[in-house]
């Protein structure tokens, strides 16, 4: 359950809102407005009795708390705790993702950078037997998948489904059902698509136009064209990722 964006948005709102419902969700019994100002304030937000009295209201109208009968005060819901499982999800990954770049070792970048080495090779010549061997359904699917994941980045989301999209169109279209598996095992993992894109950011990012260039030269049955385009993408990928290790190693901020 996404938080529900008809409550204020701002993160400091999140967090309290977070830190009302797990108040709430600790105590069976029902919370009013002056233990749950209390509670949020003594964790480091300082908010008024009818400040949490209002919080206490937008909670209810949209069903994460409820009254008790003959209480003064209100329970969380089985929605509010969905809410507050994906708030905490939702914090976990802010952290996470702040820390990410800090967080990658030298040994990590070294590994995306070997396995980038290993897929140049291997899907350089997965493009030139697609380059030969696809169907017109295959040449749609390609066209299909690459048009749809460059509209994607364009528009900032993270591609990683529409990327892998691509390079299997690619890999199915060479009908070999070795190069399907070897790039099906390379793109499963999220972390190493994770790491990538975010060097990418740090450093500079491979257009995802790239894959054009791949498709065109497939479609145009121009199989040492395919081969040299792909071969080109992700040599510009190795040169980000080396560049991203020598900046990391230095010390230095990339550019």
């Amino acid at each position: 359950m996404a938080p529900d964006r008809s409550i204020p948005v701002t993160r400091s709102h999140e967090r309290v809102i977070q830190m009302a419902l797990a108040e709430l969700a600790a105590n069976d019994e029902a919370l009013g407005c002056s233990r749950l100002a209390a509670a949020i304030s003594a964790a480091g937000f300082p908010i008024s009795e009818p400040t949490a009295g209002r919080l206490l209201r937008d909670l209810d109208r949209q069903g994460l708390v409820e009254r008790v009968r003959g209480k003064n005060g209100r329970v969380i819901t089985a929605k509010g705790r969905e809410m507050l499982a994906a708030l905490e999800a939702d914090r976990q990954n802010q952290e996470q993702n702040a820390e990410f770049l800090r967080a990658i070792t030298a040994r990590s970048i070294q590994d995306v950078i070997d396995l980038l080495h290993i897929r140049r090779a291997v899907e350089a010549e997965i493009a030139r037997m697609a380059a030969l061997r696809a169907t017109e359904d295959d040449l749609h699917d390609i066209e299909l998948a690459t048009e749809t994941y460059v509209q994607v980045m364009r528009q900032g989301a993270n591609g990683r489904e529409e990327h892998r999209a691509v390079h299997r169109a690619i890999a199915n279209a060479a009908k070999s059902r070795t190069s399907a598996a070897v790039v099906e095992l390379i793109l499963r993992d999220p972390q190493l698509y994770e790491t990538m894109r975010r060097i990418q950011d740090s450093v500079g990012l491979v257009a995802p136009e790239d894959h054009r260039r791949v498709a065109a030269a497939i479609r145009a049955r121009r199989p040492a064209e395919a081969a040299e385009a792909m071969h080109a993408h992700l040599a510009r990928m190795v040169a980000v990722a080396e560049r991203f290790a020598r900046t990391k190693a230095s010390g230095g901020a990339a550019r």
